[in-house]
């Protein structure tokens, strides 16, 4: 949905096209899922509403200082964990990653990649409500059942819902995710290519090999990511959770380095090493002893890799 807005910008009419294609067919399916339901439940959005305030899911603000501070920071979804939380995911994920800049990348100015991540921002905004109103609507319509969070649409799509209809459901599903992968073994190949192999090689020229380098690179990682989706099969968490705080992990150390960077000019290539390296070991102490919830992962890197890099600096 997000690769919509970037490739507008990028004047690529056919990559437009399916993008806008992919994300009538993975909002439809959201909207006609939630037509079903509604036609399926005897009071329509009166029984979604009721149940919703019955068991508390319309609770939209949680200040999450009840506990105490120790436990404020281990809630997740507080109100301060979801707007620092948010911001310094999107500022390190739309900032840093290869897998946005890539896009930003080819769009034809300055000016059009502000509104890339501009409209990009609407676009998830919408989507995201989408997906909680289907998810409260869902809750309605099953109500407490012994099941994975994340299983519970996919068996409203295949038991529920017409053959016709689930199959566009489906393949709208699948394609959205395939868009994501290739995405992201894309972003992954390009970064070892540029970084890693291509700045130790001494003939760089060499287009056919990098081609076929580049191509090997996007193997192994495709590998990778199936060995590493294996680990989390048995989980009870939900994937958009568990792939979120995965993202923070490092996400806190790559922007506090991007940060040093531009805000601290004394600081040199040792410093920024250091301070990342700083800031995953602080992020390791966090998920040992469980410190602070995964929300607050980005904030603390962040400001770890800030402090080392700019103590390293003045000492020069």
């Amino acid at each position: 949905m997000v690769s919509l807005v970037y490739t507008y910008t990028s004047g690529v009419k056919g990559v437009i096209w399916v993008d806008v294609i992919q994300m009538f067919i993975y909002l439809g399916g959201a909207l006609t899922a939630a037509a079903f339901i509604l036609y399926l439940l005897p009071g329509g959005w009166n029984s979604v509403f009721q149940t919703a305030s019955e068991f508390n899911k319309l609770s939209v603000f949680n200040p999450g200082f009840e506990n105490g501070i120790k436990e404020f920071f281990l809630q997740p979804y507080t109100l301060a964990g979801g707007i620092l939380g948010g911001a310094f995911l999107s500022m390190a994920s739309h900032g840093t990653d290869q897998l946005i800049v890539q896009r930003l990348l080819t769009a034809k100015d300055l000016a059009a990649s502000r509104k890339a991540v501009i409209g990009s921002g609407v676009i998830i905004i919408i989507q995201f409500a989408v997906f909680l109103i289907l998810g409260i609507m869902l809750f309605a319509f099953y109500g407490k059942i012994d099941i994975k969070a994340d299983e519970i649409f996919p068996m409203f799509i295949i038991n529920v819902l017409p053959p016709g209809v689930s199959g566009i459901i489906i393949a709208g599903l699948f394609a959205a995710a395939m868009s994501t992968l290739a995405d992201s073994m894309s972003s992954l190949s390009s970064s070892t290519m540029m970084d890693l192999y291509l700045p130790f090689r001494k003939n760089q020229h060499d287009e056919k090999k990098n081609l076929f380098v580049s191509r090997m690179f996007t193997v192994m990682w495709c590998g990778l990511l199936v060995v590493s989706a294996l680990f989390f099969m048995e989980t009870t968490q939900a994937v958009v959770e568990i792939a979120l705080s995965n993202a923070s992990f490092t996400f806190g150390g790559l922007l506090g380095t991007f940060l040093l960077g531009i805000f601290v000019k004394r600081a040199k290539h040792s410093d920024a090493m250091i301070a990342f390296t700083a800031g995953i070991l602080v992020m390791f102490a966090e998920v040992i002893f469980k410190l602070a919830a995964w929300t607050w992962f980005i904030a603390i890197g962040v400001s770890v890799t800030l402090l080392v890099g700019t103590t390293l600096s003045r000492k020069k």
